[in-house]
């Protein structure tokens, strides 16, 4: 989506919340709409984060993470629900990353671990943080371009 495209998006939003929701709602990444709308990553996180959902009955839906039993067979592997690939963009492949910390095991899918990279990035090294995302930007196209070229 181009800079026009998203301003025309979020021109009548009357807040900055309500225009990070309508661009997330969009399929734009939290990284790109902190760019976007210059402003930091940790915002548009806790925007996002914050966000409850109404159900169809009008009330709010829980906005507690989903948590769910999950097998490991003896090779080791683990079948993911299909609503979460589906929910991830995995539904068709793609790569699952994992992060292990002393809480556990977290999985997430590209996008959320480049945001997560990027704003590790941001915090640490401030000065170099705009040449990291260039590079991220770079190597995702690159595997876009190449993914293309698989096609038939």
């Amino acid at each position: 989506m181009t800079n026009e495209e998203m301003h025309r998006l979020i021109a009548d939003s009357p807040t900055k919340s309500e225009s990070i929701r309508r661009l997330f709602g969009a399929g734009i990444a939290k990284a790109a709409i902190a760019r976007f709308m210059e402003l930091r990553y940790q915002h548009v996180y806790n925007v996002l984060l914050r966000e409850t959902p109404r159900d169809q009955e009008g009330g709010t839906a829980s906005s507690e993470p989903a948590f769910t039993a999950l097998q490991v067979d003896v090779t080791g592997k683990v079948q993911l629900p299909a609503d979460f690939l589906s929910a991830n963009g995995l539904d068709s492949g793609g790569t699952l990353f994992c992060r292990h910390d002393p809480r556990g095991l977290t999985l997430m899918s590209r996008e959320s671990a480049l945001d997560g990279l990027r704003e590790v990035a941001r915090k640490r090294m401030p000065d170099q943080a705009a040449l990291l995302d260039a590079l991220l930007n770079v190597a995702d196209n690159d595997r876009k371009i190449d993914s293309r070229k698989d096609m038939p």
